[in-house]
């Protein structure tokens, strides 16, 4: 691309200038050149480079080239012609050179005679611009994803909550019976893809704790060596690290996927490599990476590796190079998801033929944030409480209705905030509970309807429910005592758990 305008470096002095102590007269240019630390270029009108400075030569060494004229733009030639014909006149042109971008400013000298030339490396900058562009990209597609898992997610607790029902039912054919199961398993599946949406768009609930990460793979590695086959070996080189705090199920997933991708890149057989050690950053060296005292997890493999272009793309949802039917393009997506919602990062070396190596940077327990995994209460049948249900999906209301109708509960459905607040007003005193939806229509939201029930009423037992998160809602970082949350889709004992749960503690 060519500018007509004005560059921010500074105008090479004259050509020559008198000695102060008398000698002869001493060129400025090449005085000034060489104190200046970006490469500088003199040009004939032939486009031959007549001088350069000593770091234009060290670019000329760094990038293997042979020739000075080399470091230049391809189009040089034109814009060197088009600064003698015009005084004054001055342009812009960006090139790559080895791993640097340039960008090139072009100036005529005063008699005419030469073109001067400098460059500005801006690799570092370009490559802050690349990660920002892509962590909005991939920031713009996790809300996309979260939004699409809330509506599966009410679709998958009608067909999880029904099929379970009918399985329930002692008189059901051994034929119906079956398929009730596989439309119960099938449904499950489509449950753990939505949440592999939502650990992408880095909204699933996390229930960090304590955890020694040599634990977690030492306990991970007999099944991963199943998994990978005969022909894959597994070597652990664990090196005594500090402890973390997270979600040991998100980490075992992320472990999972990342030996699953190295395993369908050596179809021949290969070997995959888990480390551990602490390290401890004091200068980040790029967006991604922050100073602090981290745990690095690496998993290498000696797979078909990965070209740049590939490289670049790994963590997009999606995408994937796995044929039809072998891969959903969300695996290497989910990690990167898991990583971020961990405050970690992860980097990738990958070349072609040799291999691929993943690191991850979880921070140590000095500095996180634990909180604990909620206490599973006692499956109990109820005793005649009333719960009040306030769901605008019509379909998921009928079914959590039959199943707490169904072990002992008495339920007045509402269809949103404003049917709820009719039905405490008429039936205050014997409800015991509120199940109610995070997001509702009529302007009364499930948080802002709870709030006003227990101001009224202070015993109130309140369950949340969403198709989205708790995290995306702020409901988990803002529960209160005799609050729970239940996310969706849930089973019938996980929904009967949670209402356990609060009436217990009235």
């Amino acid at each position: 691309m060519i500018e007509n305008s004005t560059p921010t470096p500074a105008t090479p002095p004259p050509a020559t200038a008198a000695n102060e102590l008398g000698g002869p007269p001493v060129n400025a240019f090449e005085a000034f050149a060489r104190l200046y630390p970006n490469p500088i270029l003199q040009i004939t009108p032939a486009g031959d480079a007549c001088f350069h400075n000593e770091a234009a030569a060290r670019l000329l060494a760094d990038s293997g080239l042979g020739r000075i004229e080399q470091l230049l733009p391809e189009n040089y030639h034109q814009v060197v012609k088009e600064c003698l014909a015009e005084p004054g006149y001055r342009a812009r042109l960006e090139s790559v050179i080895s791993k640097h971008t340039l960008i090139w400013w072009f100036f005529s000298n005063p008699d005419g005679r030469f073109v001067y030339c400098n460059a500005e490396d801006i690799t570092q900058r370009v490559l802050l611009e690349t990660q920002l562009r892509q962590a909005q990209k991939m920031e713009s597609i996790g809300q996309l994803a979260g939004g699409v898992a809330h509506d599966f997610n009410n679709i998958l607790t009608v067909i999880q909550g029904h099929a379970e029902l009918l399985r329930l039912n002692e008189g059901l054919p051994p034929d119906l019976f079956e398929s009730a199961t596989q439309i119960q398993r099938a449904a499950q599946r489509a449950a753990d893809l939505t949440r592999q949406l939502l650990m992408f768009s880095r909204k699933q609930v996390v229930y960090p704790r304590d955890l020694d990460p040599n634990e977690v793979i030492t306990n991970m590695a007999k099944m991963l060596t199943r998994l990978l086959g005969e022909n894959i070996q597994l070597e652990l080189g664990l090196q005594p690290a500090s402890r973390i705090v997270a979600d040991e199920g998100m980490l075992e997933q992320v472990l999972m996927n990342l030996a699953v991708n190295a395993r369908d890149a050596m179809p021949q057989g290969g070997q995959i490599r888990i480390q551990t050690e602490p390290v401890q950053i004091t200068d980040p060296a790029d967006a991604e990476s922050r100073a602090g005292d981290f745990v690095l997890l690496s998993v290498a493999d000696t797979g078909c590796g990965m070209s740049p272009e590939i490289l670049h793309r790994i963590f997009e949802p999606f995408f994937t190079t796995k044929e039809v039917g072998r891969g959903t393009g969300l695996g290497l997506a989910t990690v990167y998801g898991i990583i971020k919602q961990h405050q970690g990062w992860i980097t990738v070396d990958s070349q072609v033929g040799v291999g691929s190596t993943f690191k991850i940077y979880l921070p140590s327990n000095k500095s996180a944030d634990v909180r604990k995994r909620p206490v599973e209460a006692t499956l109990r049948q109820g005793r005649g409480e009333t719960v009040l249900l306030a769901e605008d999906e019509a379909a998921v209301a009928t079914l959590a209705a039959r199943i707490l109708s169904r072990n002992g509960y008495e339920v007045i459905i509402a269809t949103d905030g404003v049917e709820a607040l009719k039905h405490w007003h008429s039936h205050q005193d014997k409800i015991a509970l509120l199940f109610t939806d995070m997001v509702m229509p009529g302007g009364i939201s499930g948080r802002e309807l709870a709030s006003r029930l227990v101001r009224e009423k202070p015993a109130l037992r309140v369950v949340y429910t969403t198709g989205y998160s708790g995290e995306m809602l702020g409901v988990e970082s803002g529960l209160r005592a005799g609050e729970n949350f239940l996310q969706k889709p849930y089973t019938s004992e996980l929904l009967l758990k949670a209402i356990r749960e609060m009436l217990c503690q009235g």
